[in-house]
């Protein structure tokens, strides 16, 4: 298990100053220019869904018509969301984030479009954890996707309209948007509202817990640093792909990418809502969700852990199309583009996720078989517990 940051510090001072030395020539700066610009548009090429009837550049406009609103709503984020009233009576500014109380919480971020997938499941767990004492050791926050544009949350009587605290007004998301970041960071913000939150573990619809709360919560409150999974070798770095406008970001690391499921402690979390990183995205940038964070942390040398927090599955082999399926070239862009769906989970995969160091996994079909909160009380030593010494 790896840390970055303070840590790392004087070895990418190290590494800065040497590839300083032999800075590229204004003619391979503007190559790289062309070539980033151009492999740009291509990802923005993936996006466009042509409706019937529509030529491909209609399409095209609608797509970089829908992007610059994203754009739009970037520049707005901290202007909208300006006015947090509290038990004070008094109406705060996107600024005025409280100070800090212990003892510490873990707050749930759910990003999601309308229902969890497995609201019933999830509700039995949180019963479980208040029963069990911990009705003060957590909280919710979510962001739901169709409230985007009304007066109000879209659905009211859930598990999340109940418990949680929603981000309102809803802001814009969509596969591949930056408003998916935007979205992450409300939730963050709303998040900090709550003096005791202390850590901020981001979720979909599809995620399901590993642990039951009481174990899961003794993990959690064992972390210091926010905890990213560095994806490591990508394309994006072999073609050196970064979101950014010229000097915004410049580490080394700049084409890395971690997964969105990540968990954020409360400094981190300030750290981000407090300045508007969304502004230094290129204009009309897409597939930011992943680079954005992590990418940040390493421009401002801020130390997380390399771990984690999500257990998902990218190449199953019930994705693998037939070579006699007529949707071929469907299924295959479908396997290297989203994670594999899970029909049906047991005990087994719940323990190899744990023996990873997860605390979650995704994406859980709705309804789908998965051990009952009562399985997930057993006793497990993972590669975290072993790492402590306690296996």
């Amino acid at each position: 298990m790896q840390c970055y940051g303070t840590s790392t510090a004087s070895s990418r001072s190290s590494s800065r100053s040497n590839s300083s030395s032999s800075s590229p020539s204004l003619d391979e700066r503007r190559l790289a220019r062309t070539f980033s610009n151009y492999f740009e548009d291509l990802k923005r090429n993936e996006l466009l869904r042509p409706q019937p009837g529509d030529t491909h550049d209609e399409a095209e406009e609608e797509l970089l018509e829908d992007l610059d609103e994203h754009d739009e709503l970037n520049q707005q984020m901290m202007a909208t969301y300006c006015a947090f009233r509290r038990r004070d009576g008094k109406l705060h500014g996107w600024d005025d984030i409280p100070q800090a109380e212990m003892p510490g919480k873990v707050v749930f971020m759910f990003l999601v479009v309308d229902r969890l997938k497995n609201e019933q499941w999830w509700r039995e767990w949180f019963d479980k954890a208040d029963s069990e004492g911990h009705r003060h050791d957590y909280s919710i926050v979510y962001h739901r996707g169709s409230a985007y544009g009304k007066q109000g949350d879209s659905i009211s009587g859930d598990l999340l309209a109940e418990k949680g605290v929603a981000v309102l007004p809803a802001t814009k998301t969509g596969w591949a948007r930056n408003g998916l970041v935007r979205a992450s960071l409300l939730l963050m913000r709303f998040g900090l509202e709550t003096p005791g939150n202390q850590w901020f573990v981001l979720l979909s619809d599809t995620c399901m817990p590993l642990y039951s709360f009481h174990n899961l919560f003794k993990k959690i409150r064992q972390e210091d640093k926010s905890r990213f999974n560095d994806f490591g070798m990508t394309l994006d770095i072999t073609m050196r792909r970064h979101i950014w406008q010229p000097g915004a970001c410049d580490t080394s690391r700049r084409s890395h990418k971690a997964d969105q499921w990540a968990m954020w402690v409360r400094e981190d979390a300030e750290w981000f809502v407090r300045e508007n990183h969304l502004l230094k995205l290129k204009p009309r940038s897409v597939f930011v969700d992943e680079p954005y964070f992590i990418n940040m942390m390493d421009e401002d040398d801020r130390p997380y852990k390399v771990a984690k927090t999500t257990y998902s599955q990218w190449y199953h082999e019930s994705d693998l199309p037939g070579l006699t399926t007529q949707n071929t070239m469907a299924d295959v862009k479908k396997l290297v583009s989203s994670p594999h769906t899970f029909e049906d989970v047991d005990m087994d995969t719940v323990r190899m996720a744990r023996r990873m160091g997860c605390w979650f996994m995704r994406k859980v079909a709705a309804g789908a078989p998965y051990p009952s909160v009562q399985e997930l009380d057993e006793p497990v030593i993972d590669i975290e517990d072993r790492a402590l010494g306690l296996g």
